[in-house]
């Protein structure tokens, strides 16, 4: 029987099937220790506190200032720097800054935040478990396959929506078994979710903001899906429709935690149609939006295999839409008719060769005609 230990920071596995890591509610770990302890050394918790009583300032106010002040400190920004040069003598010098690549093709910007919505049942934590084990696997995912083989990425599945059981009871159907399966009991995968007597579900908080700081600064080039934004808003103490708390909440994971790992939220949708729900903010801060909606048979009945994907955002390429399903093993799978890309060569290649045919000149054709060598 696999050991399990009584306390220790969330961001180190034990040896235990599905990596659920157990810890004390008092016990914190050294690192969490160091970070919440400094912020108690600079006084910041104390003098919010204060403020709050003199200028009647409510809770919500102040644990708003305390999560910004925590996004700075993760940043580089703190009391012991100098004061910084004003904005006005500033610039971003185009050198230092990265554009945005693929970690999943199609998918999900490196570095960056997705957002996946969808009503109740329109599969978005299938999608995200297809997403993860992609990337598991360092393959492609529906109509955007990879030519080659790329290097397996870590993911970190934050179950605090559903909890551990109905997470393995949906990868059971996807025709995987987590208890034995190679890429669940290795390094690759971790989750973290409620299971009685052994963890709480992850939320928002101060505590499971500096947990997760702590995680993606350990494993640099990660995944991180968190099920749902709902359910992680109300552990931390504020609503999913409050946009300046949810605002806060996004910068601190663009800022903080992008730099480092890769963001995949998992949101329902909203009372408006095509939108996800909760406040604007879930929608603006994400590079990448992706909404899942069920089909309707003639009769006007949902069908119970059959999905439709739409990019309705995407900073990285262009919004798309295509029809998936689920094939005789639970597995996703593009509906017969759906192009698969593989290779964007081969695009590429079509659109300058149409373009030839119908009389426009290319790059390469002026090149050649006028002996351009460079």
């Amino acid at each position: 029987m696999n050991s399990i230990k009584k306390s220790g920071p969330r961001s180190k596995p034990l040896n235990r099937n599905w990596q659920l890591r157990k810890h004390s509610k008092n016990v914190s770990s050294e690192s969490f220790a160091m970070s919440f302890m400094t912020l108690f050394a600079r006084g910041i918790w104390i003098k919010k506190w204060s403020f709050g009583l003199r200028w009647g300032m409510t809770s919500e106010k102040i644990d708003l200032a305390l999560f910004n002040l925590m996004k700075e400190k993760a940043i580089g920004f703190g009391a012991k720097k100098k004061k910084p040069v004003p904005r006005s003598k500033q610039t971003v010098n185009f050198t230092r800054v990265k554009g945005l690549d693929w970690l999943l093709p199609g998918f999900f910007p490196a570095n960056d935040i997705t957002l996946i919505w969808g009503m109740r049942g329109a599969g978005k934590t299938r999608l995200a478990l297809e997403g993860a084990i992609s990337l598991m696997r360092g393959v492609g995912l529906l109509e955007r396959q990879r030519k080659d083989k790329a290097k397996p990425v870590k993911v970190l599945f934050c179950a605090s929506d559903s909890g551990a059981e109905p997470l393995k009871d949906e990868l059971l159907e996807m025709g995987i078994d987590p208890d034995t399966d190679e890429l669940f009991q290795g390094d690759l995968w971790q989750l973290w979710a409620h299971c009685p007597g052994t963890m709480d579900a992850w939320g928002a908080d101060v505590r499971g903001r500096i947990e997760l700081f702590e995680w993606a600064k350990d494993n640099p080039g990660a995944c991180v899906f968190i099920d749902s934004v709902k359910t992680i808003s109300t552990k931390g103490g504020f609503s999913y429709a409050d946009n300046e708390h949810d605002a806060a909440f996004l910068t601190f994971l663009k800022e903080a935690i992008c730099p480092f790992v890769t963001v995949v939220l998992l949101a329902h949708d909203g009372t408006k149609a095509h939108r996800a729900g909760g406040a604007a903010a879930w929608e603006e801060h994400p590079s990448m939006v992706i909404g899942l909606e069920k089909l309707k048979a003639p009769d006007g009945r949902d069908l119970t295999t059959k999905r439709q994907f739409t990019a309705t955002k995407s900073r990285k390429c262009d919004e798309r839409t295509f029809f998936y399903e689920k094939d005789e093993h639970g597995r996703l799978k593009t509906c017969t008719g759906t192009e698969v890309i593989s290779d964007m060569s081969g695009q590429i290649t079509k659109v300058m060769v149409d373009a030839l045919d119908e009389g426009i000149e290319t790059c390469m054709s002026m090149r050649s005609k006028k002996g351009w060598k460079h």
